[in-house]
This record gives C-alpha cells, sequence and structure tokens, in this order.
C-alpha cells in the first residue's frame, strides 16, 4: 500500500479505514474487539477512613499545682465561657497571698522611715548652709551633710524598688490563687474530664489537661487518610461523603478544608491527612468515630459511556490527516518530520492527540459497515474502567477497544 505517499488518499483515511475481509461479522470475528456505545453510569471515587473529631475542641489544663478540692462539671455538660469547672485546693496559695502582702506592707514602712530620714538630712544641711553662708558654721559640717543627703536619696530608691518587687509578688500570688479556679474559656459542650476529685495535678513541668470542651459540635472534623498513591488525586471542591458505622445507610456530606502535605509514616506504608469538614447538625456523629470517607472525583448517572481502552487503540496502518499550519508549527519547534513512514505515523499520531486534547476532545475509532470510521468526540468525566460521551456518538454504536487475537 503507497498511502504514505498519497495525501489525498491520507485525508480519506480519516473517514474511513478498509478492514480485513469479514469486517461484517459478530465482535471478535473482524479483526477487532468491540463494545457498544451504552447507557450507564461514571463513578471515581478515592477511598479513605479516619477518625471524627469536633472541629473547635479546646483542652483546658491546670496552671498550678495542687490537689483537686471540687469538680462542678462532668461528661457532656453544657458550659458557658467562664463557668467553674474545678477547684484546686486554695490554702497554700492563699497563705502565700498573705505572706506577699505582709512582704508588701514591710517593703511600704521601709519607704515611709527611708522618706523621713532623707527630709531630716534635708532640713539638717540646709540649715548647715544658711550657717555657712554667713560665716558662722563650718565647711565641713556642712559637706558631711549633703553626703548623708545623698546617701538617704539612694536609700529611698532601694526602699522603693524593693516595694515595686514586692508589689509584683503579691501580683503574681494573687494570680496563682486565681488559676486555682479552672474555668471554661469557650461555650460548649464537655467531651471529657481527666481528673477525680482529691487527685494531685503536677504543673511544674507542663500543664495537665483536666478538661476537653468541644465549642461547636454542629461541625465535625474528619482527618482521612489517604494513601500516598491517591493524594495527587485529592483537589479542593471535590465532593465529599463520608459514613460510619453507627449509621450505615446515612452518608455525609463533606468539604476539603486542607491536604495537608506532611507524610504520615508507619512501617513502609505513607500516606497524607487530608481534612474534611462534615455536618453535624442532626448530632449523628461524635467524637471519636472512625468515617469511611469516598472523595468523588467524577460521577453522572445515566450518561452514554464506552470504555476507556477505546481512547488508546489505534489501527496498525492508520495515517492522521491534519492541518497544513499544524504540520509546520511541529515542524518548526522539533525539524521535519521522519522519513520513516512508520515513525512519520507515530509522530503524526502524538501530534494530533495533543490537537484534540488541548480542545476538549479525543479520538475513538467505530466499526461501521465493515469499516473502521475515526470520530472525534466530546468527554466528560471518567472512571477507572469508562468515559462518559457528551457528542460525537451514538448509543449501539460498535467501538474498537483492540485487536482480535
Amino acid at each position: 500500500m503507497k498511502w504514505f505517499m498519497a495525501p489525498a488518499l491520507a485525508a480519506c483515511l480519516l473517514i474511513a479505514c478498509d478492514v480485513p475481509e469479514g469486517a461484517g461479522a459478530p465482535r471478535g470475528q473482524s479483526g477487532y474487539v468491540t463494545r457498544p456505545a451504552e447507557i450507564g453510569d461514571i463513578r471515581e471515587i478515592i477511598p479513605a477512613v479516619g477518625p471524627v473529631r469536633a472541629a473547635t475542641e479546646v483542652e483546658i489544663g491546670a496552671e498550678v499545682t495542687g490537689r483537686i478540692l471540687e469538680i462542678h462539671a462532668d461528661f457532656n455538660d453544657p458550659v458557658s465561657a467562664g463557668d467553674l469547672l474545678a477547684r484546686i485546693d486554695p490554702a497554700p496559695f492563699e497563705s502565700a497571698v498573705a505572706q506577699a502582702q505582709a512582704v508588701l506592707a514591710a517593703r511600704e514602712a521601709a519607704v515611709r522611715s527611708a522618706a523621713a530620714s532623707l527630709d531630716d538630712a534635708r532640713a539638717q544641711a540646709a540649715r548647715l548652709e544658711r550657717l555657712a553662708a554667713s560665716a558662722a558654721g563650718r565647711q565641713a559640717d556642712l559637706e558631711s551633710a549633703q553626703f548623708r543627703v545623698r546617701i538617704l536619696e539612694a536609700d529611698l530608691q532601694s526602699a522603693r524598688a524593693n516595694t515595686d518587687l514586692a508589689r509584683e509578688s503579691l501580683r503574681r500570688a494573687e494570680i496563682d490563687l486565681a488559676r486555682t479556679e479552672i474555668r471554661s474559656p469557650v461555650d460548649g459542650f464537655v467531651l471529657d474530664r481527666r481528673v477525680e476529685q482529691g487527685q494531685a495535678v503536677n504543673a511544674l513541668q507542663s500543664a495537665p489537661t483536666v478538661f476537653v470542651v468541644a465549642s461547636n459540635l454542629d461541625r465535625m472534623l474528619i482527618e482521612a487518610s489517604v494513601p500516598e498513591a491517591d493524594i495527587n488525586r485529592i483537589e479542593a471542591g471535590m465532593t465529599v461523603r463520608a459514613t460510619v458505622d453507627a449509621q450505615p445507610g446515612r452518608p455525609f456530606a463533606g468539604t476539603i478544608l486542607a491536604i495537608r502535605r506532611a507524610p504520615v509514616r508507619q512501617g513502609r506504608f505513607v500516606s497524607y491527612e487530608v481534612i474534611v469538614e462534615a455536618d453535624n447538625r442532626m448530632a449523628a456523629l461524635l467524637p471519636g468515630m472512625t468515617a469511611s470517607v469516598e472523595f468523588v472525583r467524577a460521577e453522572a448517572r445515566q450518561v452514554l459511556r464506552v470504555p476507556i481502552e477505546a481512547l488508546y487503540f489505534e489501527p496498525g496502518d492508520y495515517m492522521p490527516a491534519l492541518p497544513d499550519e499544524l504540520i509546520a508549527a511541529r515542524e518548526a519547534r522539533l525539524g521535519p518530520l521522519p522519513a520513516d513512514p512508520e515513525r512519520m505515523r507515530s509522530a503524526l499520531s502524538a501530534l494530533e492527540m495533543g490537537w484534540l486534547f488541548g480542545g476538549g476532545q479525543r479520538r475513538i475509532f467505530v466499526l461501521e459497515n465493515g469499516h473502521v470510521e475515526v470520530r472525534r468526540i466530546r468527554v466528560g468525566g471518567e472512571d477507572q474502567t469508562h468515559v462518559e460521551v457528551m457528542e460525537g456518538l451514538a448509543e449501539g454504536e460498535e467501538v474498537i477497544i483492540g485487536h482480535a487475537r
């Protein structure tokens, strides 16, 4: 066959290619394997699992060390901001406040004493200064009095600084006393209580968590674990559905809030967390549940579809007919087309597929009355087995997916 030397014949092959004898026979007997374009569903999902937690959880810790004297809230209790949850024995802190108050009183008395001594020294220095001016007093006595004034001024300054330190010590003791009352910082519900009455808590190294309060259970978060092979297929804005074992037949709609790029390693298995927000106004989701999550990449019901293999099939003698300007642009970038017919066909085929893909189209081959016809179709969603055909094909047409063996 001399088709590669006859451009007119190559153009004709875009519409119809001859096939071996017997092309009108049933599937498989024409030399090709075909499947009819059919009505069906397109559904591509990425599965994941992850725990459910409240959208806003506040861990409330003990900021001072002591023994739990009282507990005023329990599991599931509603609380408001400022409500007393528990009280640590305040006796040691009350004693510290009293001690700090006594120290402050002593420091303030020292300030008053130093101020009085300074006033007396200044009065004596002023009297000696008048006597020296009238030549009735000695200059040495005046200088000694002035020196004493400077010493007492420094003593007063030191006493005032000590008073400030004592005042701050009292303030710190009062803050510690106030911290013996553990209060809720937010409105919400008590999710967890981790202490019992009489239990000692130690806040010397880190603040121990005493309560966990969820500020809002209308929105829940799912920390979905997505395998590394699928993480690049997850995109913001995808449809997300989640189910829990407590209500297996009821899916919850979700929204992707964040795709975390930090890997989570468990042996050789690597996964990534995708944070999904779910509507929980019906209070069906509880913290700690395990959710099964479906990230929906494509979903369409009762649409025209063909096997995905049809997009990649090509007859061995197919020669694309492309616009001259497209071929010229390709040659300007990459040089002349190969002289070898097979290499030329491969180059033109790749060029055609890229050109069609850029225009939102794909190329398939249809077996029509014993002849192979090339079709340009517009596709929609696709899953692992089928692709949706939006235009360019009719239901029942036989689409070629491969060569018969």
